[in-house]
């Protein structure tokens, strides 16, 4: 019976593989036929890249200005060459914001004020596809308040003008030196001339450290006294300290980023200093052998032991 039943199932298993295996076949699980692809191939590259068109280099420019300041009618010589490394044509364009040149279109040429304080010439060259462009900075000597200039004698030993009454134009800056440094003070400056001499380093350097007149260059002098003068009108310095006279609200920025100084005298320091690099305007803020050095260097004097003589905050 048990024998009669295990026969009836491997037929029944048989008849079922016979079944299966033609139907396994035919739904691929034997050997598959892809249906053919049109080839793929990678172009090498050797990293060479091939531009259409020219390259064009612009103009070379060099570009000076002599002297660095100087007071109205001064003759200031702007020198300087152009090429172009293709041989191409070049224009050359002077500009200012102030003043005048002999000639705009060439180098050399003439420049001259047209009104006291910093001025930047621009000179730029063109060979019609591409400029460039060089800035010198000068400085005019002299400032404008309130006061009219009174036609005065000019100023002593390099002196540009005399101060002048109510009414309005433009005063220059005298040369006190060598009588005495710049003055200040609610007693026109005696008292603080009194107090400056007995106080302050006024040799020259290295042996002094303070005031214009320890300065050998009667241009040098007037640049350390114009800035004297605007950190005394302006009332920026904090105990003798001049730093807010440029820096204004800017901290320590106004000597690492351009254009951030923003106080009263920012044009008095850089013509003081001779530069307008803000960077290399700090070092010279208290050198003794430059004019801004020593115009910084007095009224820290004065503020730390003149400053009811002088009218120093």
């Amino acid at each position: 019976m048990m024998i009669a039943r295990g026969m009836r199932a491997f037929h029944s298993l048989g008849w079922s593989l016979a079944l299966l295996l033609p139907a396994l076949a035919s739904t691929g699980c034997g050997k598959r036929a892809y249906p053919a692809r049109d080839p793929v191939s990678f172009a090498q590259s050797d990293g060479s890249v091939e531009v259409g068109g020219t390259f064009n280099q612009c103009p070379e420019l060099t570009v000076g200005v002599s002297p660095s300041d100087g007071p109205p009618g001064t003759p200031f010589s702007v020198q300087g060459a152009a090429s172009d490394p293709e041989g191409s044509a070049i224009t050359i364009s002077l500009q200012a914001d102030t003043g005048s040149f002999s000639v705009k279109d060439q180098l050399p040429s003439i420049y001259t004020c047209g009104q006291p304080g910093l001025v930047t010439i621009n000179v730029v060259a063109s060979d019609g596809s591409c400029q460039t462009k060089k800035s010198v900075s000068i400085f005019c000597l002299g400032g404008r308040d309130g006061g009219a200039n009174s036609g005065g004698d000019a100023g002593k030993d390099g002196g540009v003008g005399a101060d002048g009454g109510d009414g309005g134009g433009t005063t220059v800056v005298a040369n006190t030196c060598p009588a005495s440094e710049p003055l200040s003070g609610p007693d026109g400056g005696a008292a603080c001339n009194d107090c400056t001499t007995t106080n302050c380093s006024l040799a020259p350097n290295p042996n002094g450290t303070d005031g214009c007149c320890g300065l050998s260059s009667a241009a040098d002098q007037l640049l350390c006294i114009a800035a004297v003068n605007c950190f005394s009108k302006n009332n920026c310095t904090v105990s003798g300290d001049a730093t807010k006279c440029f820096c204004g609200t800017a901290g320590s920025t106004c000597y690492t980023v351009p254009g951030a100084a923003k106080g009263p005298c920012v044009a008095e320091v850089f013509a003081a200093a001779k530069k307008t690099d803000v960077t290399m305007v700090k070092p010279l803020f208290t050198s003794p052998a430059s004019p801004l050095g020593r115009a910084v260097n007095l009224l820290g004097c004065r503020g730390g032991l003149c400053n009811m003589e002088c009218g120093l905050p």
